[in-house]
Order: C-alpha cells, then structure tokens, then sequence
C-alpha cells in the first residue's frame, strides 16, 4: 500500500515516486544498499514492462514486489498490410566450373559384304574412359540398326560400263580378254627397242664386241684379258701378292686400306689413314666425355689481407680450353666484393669478373656469376691474376681454371 500511495503522489503532481530509473534488474543491484523507502524504476523487468522497486528496510537486498507502470501485454491485434517488396539483392558469385567428364568411346568398323550391296559393322569400341560400350550393329541412315537389310550401302550404284573390256577385279589384269595367259610373249603385239631399257643397249654391245672378235685373237689370254677374266695362275699370283706383301713401317693419312663396301654391294673399296682416324675420334668423342683438369693458383698467402693492384700473380699455361673457373678465400671480406680478372697475354678471358660476394668464402655462392669471353688459352701464353676488388679483410684469395688441354 505505501508504494502504491508513492506512486499516486507522483503521478497528482507531488514530485517523482522513484529517486533513480535503471535498464533492467541486473542494474537495480547497484542500490542493494539503500536505506529504507529508495526507489528505483526498472525500465524492463524481464517481460518488457516497466515498474518501481522499493527498499523495504535498510538490509542490502530487501526489495518490494514490483508496482508496474505497464499491463500485460494484449492479445494480438489483426495483421496489417503487407508492406512493399524491398529490392533484390546483387547476385552471387558463379560457382567453380566442374571437371571434365571422361572421354568418350569411339567405334571400330568393319567392311560386310551383302549381296551386292557393302555395309559397315561395329565390332569394336575404342580411345574411351569408363564402361565400354557394348552396343554392335550395322551403321544405317540415323545411327546403329540391328539388321543388316537396314544397313546403309556405303559401295553405292555401279557406274555405266567403260568402252574397254576385261575384269579390272581379276588376279590378272587382261585390257584384251587374254585371260589365259596375260604374260606369255605370243599375246603381245608391237616391240619394244632395247635402248629403252636402261644399261641393257651398252651391255649388250660391249659383250656383243667382245664375243664377235673371240675367233680373230692370237691367245687363250689376249681372250681372257678381252672378257676381263683370269687364269687361276693369275688369281692366284694377285693373292700371294697381297697375302705376302711388305709391312708398312712409317703410316701416314695418305695410306690406304682397302675392303668391301656394304652401301654397294660390297663393291671393292679403300679409305685411307685420315678418313679412319676422323671417322674413329668422331665415333669416340660421343662415347667418352674429354677429361676435365683442374688447374689452382694462389693469390696471396694465408694471411695477409687481400689489397688491388694487377698482376698480382704471373704464370704460363700450357694449350687449353677453359671451361669454368672459380674463386675462393682463406678468411671472408667483412664487407665489399673482393673480384679477381684473369688475362691471357694482357687480355681479359672474362666478360664478367669473377667474385666473391661479403660474407662469402667461395665464388660458388656469388649473386653474379663470371661469364668467359675467350676460353681458348694458347700454348706457353703468359696469363695473369688481377684483384680488381680486395673486399675488408680478406685473405687467401685462390683461383681455380677447369677444362682440358688442346
């Protein structure tokens, strides 16, 4: 009754019923501690009415029941127009495209013979991913048909008859209706010359004029050297004088060797010294990689540190082909490249000078790699080692030359 009388004074004009308004019950706790007759108005007591909490004595905690400024809530009124389509959102990104499917089956056919007529069969699937088809038939008008009367006649209409006469299907051919015997020469008719057939026209009359003159010579061998033949005694004289015949002791590319040559029927041939041992190093080279040599000079000693200057090493080298070449030190350059050149007679063999970058003891590891201009060092030439860049504190600057000798 007390806070109902509180409540009616605030309303008649005699000043609020409630000394502070909070948001819900959890913030009432704030004034657990007030004394006797504190009010507080909740905002929303739990079910979205508002209403006035009292302290009923001074102990922290003792509240009133609630004196609500709101009723139930009412049964729910009828519902109201639709409101107006909203616009459509934008659209969503394409989905991913999906994979391809598997590739597909191709049909083998089959040439059949149907009377007069030819048709195609399947009798085969390939090229396919997958089951195999197991479809067989005979290719028609729209596709596969299962009778062969509905098959397509792929050979099509016979053409009008030709002026000429014979079977051009026969096992022999027979333009004139000499199906007995097409090859025997009384069924031929006309002559053909003997200069058409090549070669024949020259055999013939170099042997013709040898045979014609055999009754006017003088000797069984003035006869045999005519036909170009040898008496056994003469075969075997050229053998003996092969089997038997000197040691050569000085070789040279002229000498020969002499034997058959199998792109010419084994036709009696000869090569000589050069062109075998070309042909052999040609053979060879592609057999056996050249040897690499490693060739290393020192710079500097162990331990003083690196400074510039050219030719800071002289040498002779003796005919070579360079092929890499490298760098190295003893202690690494705190900081700066140290850079080496290496020059045949006073000239640099290198595009790029070889480095080795701070840090580093090899050039192995270099960010820019020496590049050789001019690999071929001539024999006895005076090659020289500049330090282009000494680097801080470097020491044991060494070079190392690969590739072979000339």
């Amino acid at each position: 009754m007390e806070v109902e009388q509180q409540i009616g004074e605030g309303g008649s004009g005699g000043g609020n019923a409630w000394n502070v308004q909070v948001a819900n019950i959890a913030a009432r706790a704030a004034y657990d501690s007030e004394l006797e007759g504190f009010s507080v108005l909740v905002s929303n007591t739990g079910d979205a009415r508002a209403g006035v909490y009292s302290k009923l004595t001074d102990s922290p905690g003792d509240w009133s029941a609630v004196a609500y400024f709101t009723g139930a809530t009412g049964s729910a009124g009828a519902a109201g127009t639709n409101g107006t389509n909203g616009t459509n959102g934008t659209n969503g990104t394409n989905g991913v495209d999906g994979s391809d499917g598997e590739k597909g089956w191709s049909p083998m056919f089959s040439a059949i013979t149907d009377g007069a007529r030819r048709v195609l069969a399947v009798f085969d699937w390939v090229g396919g991913v997958g089951a195999k088809p197991t479809d067989e038939g005979y290719l028609g008008p729209a596709g596969l048909v299962a009778s062969i009367g509905d098959a397509t006649d792929f050979r099509g209409a016979t053409g009008a008859s030709g002026a000429g006469t014979g079977d051009m299907q026969a096992a022999t051919y027979d333009p004139t209706g000499k199906a007995s015997d097409a090859f025997n020469r009384a069924n031929h008719s006309g002559a053909q010359a003997t200069s058409t057939i090549t070669g024949l026209d020259t055999a013939l009359s170099e042997k013709a004029a040898k045979s014609a003159n055999l009754s006017d010579l003088g000797s069984v061998a003035t006869a045999r050297s005519n036909l170009d033949v040898f008496s056994k005694s003469e075969s075997d004289g050229r053998v003996s004088a092969l089997l038997n015949a000197a040691a050569e002791t000085t070789l040279d590319d002229a000498d020969r060797l002499y034997g058959g040559d199998s792109a010419s029927s084994f036709g009696f041939r000869f090569i000589t010294l050069g062109q075998l041992k070309a042909f052999l190093k040609t053979y060879f080279d592609t057999l056996y990689a050249p040897k690499t040599e490693i060739l290393m000079f020192a710079v500097s000693d162990e331990t003083t540190a690196l400074t510039t200057g050219t030719a800071k090493l002289t040498f002779r080298m003796p005919g070579f082909i360079v092929s890499a070449v490298r760098a190295s030190v003893t202690t690494a350059s705190s900081s700066g490249l140290v850079t080496f050149d290496i020059n045949e007679s006073g000239v640099s063999i290198l595009s790029t000078k070889l480095s080795i970058d701070a840090g580093e003891k090899t050039s192995t590891t270099a960010a820019t790699a020496a590049v050789i201009s001019d690999p071929n060092i001539a024999d006895d030439a005076e090659m020289t080692v500049d330090i282009d860049t000494a680097g801080t504190g470097a020491t044991g600057g060494k070079i190392y030359v690969y590739g072979r000798r000339t």
